[in-house]
């Protein structure tokens, strides 16, 4: 298996064409693709060790912002006034950082990123090409692919959205259970159903870990997914639902 192969975990639907993402050697060699989130700082060490903009002059006018720390910058790049910036930041050429952002390092924002006004983005964050971070939305230890929006009052921790994922306005990817214990992840049996009580759960060890939002879904307003949500790609999911557990590809999630 090469780092440009598209994978298809065991026991779980199909998630994220790996092949077309510009991070693929994140998932080369994973065993289950929530160990993603355990690598994610490891592995934008590596990008930022590696990062063509490293040592680019930052912005000579930051227009009121406040940036303290190594900031990296592609081209064509618009920070508007009141953004703060701390830490390794990599901004790609021709992304727009609207006023009101906070950003922590370590962040990698691809090419074409939008971070909207009142965006809080607290580290070990990679954005891929054309995301959307968007208004009053939080996101830490998170993965979008490209193409990935989370643009109006999200929270998207320990979690994964894939390449052109959507959520709605006031979509929560919870996180952490409320007796703390590490999060469970449902595999599907050999037969697949679309009935999660027959799943097999198994311990992902992590006690920290939201969702994993495939290509391509679409979840409508104000979801709140339950840790460990497992949703296949071009899963659609209807505005108010409570999604726990997993879910085969192209599922209707009431």
């Amino acid at each position: 298996m090469t780092a440009a192969t598209a994978i298809r975990w065991a026991g779980l639907p199909s998630l994220f064409n790996t092949g077309a993402t510009a991070f693929s050697r994140l998932f080369a060699y994973l065993e289950k693709p929530w160990e993603a989130l355990s690598s994610l700082e490891s592995y934008l060490g590596i990008l930022l060790a590696e990062d063509p903009l490293a040592g680019r002059t930052p912005l000579s006018d930051t227009n009121g912002s406040l940036i303290r720390g190594d900031l990296r910058l592609g081209p064509k790049v618009r920070i508007e006034a009141g953004v703060r910036i701390e830490g390794t930041v990599h901004i790609g050429a021709g992304c727009l950082i609207e006023s009101g952002a906070y950003i922590r390092g370590p962040v990698w924002l691809a090419e074409g990123c939008e971070v909207r006004q009142g965006a809080y983005i607290r580290g070990n964050v990679i954005a891929g090409a054309q995301a959307v971070l968007g208004h009053c939305s939080e996101f830490k230890q998170a993965i979008l692919l490209e193409g990935a929006q989370a643009p109006h009052f999200n929270y998207v921790g320990d979690s994964i959205l894939g390449i052109k994922a959507h959520i709605g306005a006031g979509v929560i990817l919870s996180n952490l259970r409320l007796d703390k214990r590490p999060v469970r992840a449902a595999l599907l049996p050999r037969e697949a159903s679309r009935e999660t009580d027959r799943l097999e759960l198994v311990d992902t060890g992590l006690v920290k870990f939201g969702a994993l939002v495939g290509d391509g879904c679409e979840i409508g307003c104000n979801c709140v997914l339950n840790p460990g949500s497992i949703l296949g790609a071009g899963c659609r999911a209807a505005p108010l639902s409570r999604i726990k557990g997993t879910w085969l590809e192209g599922s209707i999630i009431p």
